[in-house]
């Protein structure tokens, strides 16, 4: 111990009690505690502490394999619904290709009845045929005409393509179709072209 550090209680070399310093950075001795504890010898809190520490990495090492396993799963999905969807498609543009199969074949016999000495008449009325049995086909898939003629003008339907003049009564409504429209439910696939009429005094 130095003599700086050690010194009486009254402050001079009279008797009395002794303090001495004991804090290794008055001293310049190395402290002993400040050595790396051993694990059994550390407060419990903080052997506590150490292993709630240790579950919290262990929880999220578990939760980022989990997020990677459930990513790799909606890729799978996402990719057989993919497949499944393309397949679907193929399947319906096959039924659909088969019905118009169908028609061309009733053309072509109406074509060659006509080029071996049909009538005319015989040729348009198999071409009507073919026609009705087309739309009807086309129906059965969900085709729908759109109604226009004498119908008040909707843009959402119509497409006016002129304007007639017309008395009051008429004016704002579909006066005639120059070429229909068709729609599958709610999904309008081309509108009806209209000729809307309009009054003088509107």
């Amino acid at each position: 111990m130095s003599k700086k550090n050690h010194q009486t209680a009254d402050g001079g070399g009279n008797k009395g009690f002794t303090v001495h310093d004991r804090r290794y950075w008055a001293t310049g001795e190395a402290d002993e505690t400040s050595a790396e504890i051993p694990r059994a010898d550390r407060p419990s809190y903080v052997v506590d502490l150490e292993a709630k520490l240790e579950q919290a990495e262990t929880r999220l090492r578990e939760y980022i394999n989990a997020r990677k396993v459930e990513q790799s799963d909606l890729k799978d999905l996402r990719e057989r619904l993919q497949r499944e969807h393309s397949e679907e498609l193929k399947r319906a543009k096959g039924v659909v290709v088969r019905e118009i199969l169908e028609l061309l074949d009733d053309l072509e016999r109406a074509e060659n009845a006509a080029r071996n000495g049909g009538s005319l008449e015989s040729l348009i009325q198999g071409v009507s045929m073919v026609r009705d049995r087309m739309f009807a086909k086309l129906k059965d898939m969900g085709l729908e005409r759109i109604v226009a003629l004498n119908e008040k003008f909707d843009p959402e339907f119509h497409q006016a393509v002129s304007i007639r003049p017309c008395t009051p009564e008429q004016n704002g409504l579909v006066l005639d179709v120059v070429q229909d429209g068709f729609r599958i439910g709610e999904q309008v696939l081309r509108p009806a072209m209209v000729v809307v009429g309009k009054a003088a005094d509107s």
